[in-house]
């Protein structure tokens, strides 16, 4: 088998079965609130809250991510001490972000009427649904840190079992919450949010545990890194690669905010068809999108061992396996579209439910490949290339697109299902032009660090 074949399955895979057990835990909670409140309306509210906390998880995803990738690159040539300091700089960072910004989050709960032009039963099933995640938002965000740590280090056996915690006690905990509520006469969705926040908080556990008082990594992580002890030299020393990784992850939480809040001042149909089947394409791309992800520690790796002609390898096998599992996904949608469109949507809303899928599904195989080059980016430590990205694809593309194209069809729905398919196909362009420059291949973080 060709290496970077071999590299591409033993490295990618593990990742991306992992990104679709993450994602069952979202689909298990529009399954539970589909099941017990029976309104499609609720299901639009689910997609509204996670808009809202990825735009406030935003900061210390950024950071995590440029740490990551940072620790990665460093630790694979050679300097081992640099990496587990960021590691140390980067759990610390998260723990005291990650008790701010629930707070933040709940301060700011009152303005979704505000922000967005969607109904008040969609806005007061939001924030009831929000509200026991913010309480808690230091454990998801913990949680989910310590899910993607031990896959840069190829240690994916623990991320297994975490998930598998967080899935089996999601099942068990939501309904039974959920039904307890309704016989109790309080709101059901607040339920829905709690059995998340408790599953995290399972899944927490275990992997602390493990990570941080068996050392399951090896990496001398003890218990003491769990008070916040952060090297503000090291930070200061990647400020530049570290705001632009930031900035990217907060760009990109703004633009799919935006994107929510736009829609909400189109008609319904549009907002609430938009809200459920976009969730239907994000379950059937979740392959895509951890597949792709795996670039970020693959990348990494290979650029701190100069191996340039593998990456680009690796990108081309990637794009192949993208293509080939998409058309599999947009067959399948386009078959079952009716049958979905009457489990997933209202009798109003089945007509434009049917015509997003076929408007929509060609242009978001285009969507699929660009995030391979947009991760590639991310990897190779580029950050001015992956500002540009972020910035053009999420921004200049998005909201012009969005503004302007649906105006011009007589059917205002219609002509958004339109402008976010124009949207998938110009950001592949956009992307792939470039890739074709070679920005990639220069070293951006590792050739200022004094190797040890």
């Amino acid at each position: 088998m060709d290496t970077s074949w071999k590299k591409l399955l033993t490295f990618s895979l593990p990742i991306t079965f992992i990104g679709i057990a993450e994602m069952l835990t979202t689909l298990i909670d529009m399954l539970w609130v589909r099941y017990f409140i029976k309104d499609s309306t609720a299901l639009a509210a689910i997609r509204v809250s996670f808009s809202y906390t990825m735009l406030i998880e935003a900061i210390v995803v950024g950071f995590a991510s440029a740490m990551l990738i940072y620790i990665s690159q460093n630790f694979s040539s050679g300097n081992k001490n640099g990496a587990n300091d960021a590691l140390r700089t980067t759990v610390g960072v998260i723990i005291i972000f990650g008790l701010i910004s629930g707070a933040i989050g709940l301060l700011l709960l009152g303005f979704l009427g505000d922000m967005f032009g969607a109904t008040d039963t969609t806005i007061n099933y939001a924030q009831n649904y929000l509200r026991p995640l913010l309480f808690g938002f230091f454990f998801i965000i913990m949680n989910n840190f310590l899910l993607i740590l031990p896959r840069y280090f190829e240690k994916i056996k623990v991320v297994y079992y975490a998930l598998a915690i967080l899935i089996v006690t999601n099942i068990i905990v939501t309904p039974l919450l959920m039904y307890f509520f309704e016989k109790a006469n309080y709101s059901l969705i607040i339920a829905a949010g709690f059995g998340t926040l408790i599953s995290n908080l399972f899944s927490l556990l275990y992997l602390s545990w493990l990570l941080f008082f068996k050392d399951y990594l090896d990496l001398n992580i003890n218990k003491n890194y769990l008070i916040p002890n952060m090297s503000f030299k090291l930070m200061k020393r990647n400020f530049s690669f570290i705001f632009s990784q930031v900035f990217n992850s907060l760009t990109f939480s703004i633009s799919t905010f935006l994107y929510m809040i736009i829609l909400s001042y189109y008609p319904e149909e549009a907002f609430n068809v938009f809200a459920v089947a976009s969730y239907i394409f994000m379950l059937g791309g979740v392959f895509v999108q951890n597949f792709s992800f795996s670039l970020l520690p693959l990348v990494s790796r290979l650029k701190g061992e100069g191996e340039l002609t593998e990456i680009k390898k690796i990108v081309r096998n990637m794009v192949k396996v993208v293509v080939v599992y998409s058309i599999a996904v947009v067959g399948i949608l386009y078959i079952l579209r009716d049958n979905i469109s009457e489990f997933m949507a209202q009798t109003e809303t089945a007509y434009y439910f049917v015509r997003f899928i076929e408007i929509y599904s060609i242009p978001w195989i285009l969507g699929n490949i660009s995030m391979i080059y947009i991760f590639l980016y991310s990897g190779s430590g580029d950050a001015k290339a992956s500002m540009y990205l972020i910035i053009s694809n999420m921004y200049a593309i998005v909201i012009l697109s969005l503004l302007f194209l649906p105006n011009m069809y007589d059917d205002l729905v219609i002509g958004v299902f339109f402008a976010l398919a124009i949207v998938q196909i110009l950001t592949l362009i956009n992307s792939y032009a470039l890739y074709l420059t070679g920005r990639w291949k220069r070293n951006h973080i590792i050739e200022s660090e004094e190797v040890t």
